[in-house]
C-alpha cells in the first residue's frame, strides 16, 4: 500500500519545500519588496528636494535681479537729488536777480521822474 493511502503512515517530509541557499547577488521577492518600499519612501522626498532647490534658485535669481535694480534706482535717485539741488540753487539766483531787477526798475523810474518825462 502506498503511503498516501495509509492513514497510519507518518509523514516523511517529502511535501515540504526544499530550502536552498541562494547566492547573495540573487534578488529575492523579499529584497524586491524592500527595494520597492525604499523607492516608495525616497522618490517623493527626491521630488520635494528638487522642487525646493528650484524654488530656492528662482528666489536667488529674483533677489539678484532686484538688488541690481536697487543699485540702478539709487543711482537715479542721486541724479534726481543733484538736479533738485541745482533747481534750488537756480531758484535762489532767480530770486536774487528779480530783486535786483526790481531795484533797477525802481531807480530807473526815479531817474525818469527826475528827467521829467515820467513813466509812459
Amino acid at each position: 500500500m502506498p503511503p498516501e493511502s495509509n492513514p497510519d503512515a507518518k509523514p516523511t517530509g517529502e511535501n515540504k519545500p526544499a530550502t536552498v541557499a541562494l547566492p547573495s547577488n540573487v534578488i529575492t521577492v523579499d529584497k524586491l519588496l524592500g527595494y520597492g518600499k525604499f523607492a516608495f519612501a525616497v522618490v517623493p522626498v527626491l521630488f520635494w528636494f528638487v522642487k525646493l532647490e528650484v524654488g530656492n534658485t528662482q528666489r536667488d535669481m529674483l533677489i539678484e535681479r532686484q538688488s541690481e535694480q536697487i543699485v540702478e534706482l539709487r543711482a537715479d535717485l542721486k541724479d534726481a537729488e543733484s538736479i533738485e539741488d541745482e533747481v534750488r540753487a537756480n531758484s535762489l539766483k532767480l530770486a536774487v536777480l528779480e530783486g535786483k531787477l526790481d531795484t533797477a526798475n525802481g531807480r530807473l523810474g526815479e531817474i525818469l521822474n527826475l528827467l521829467g518825462s515820467g513813466p509812459p
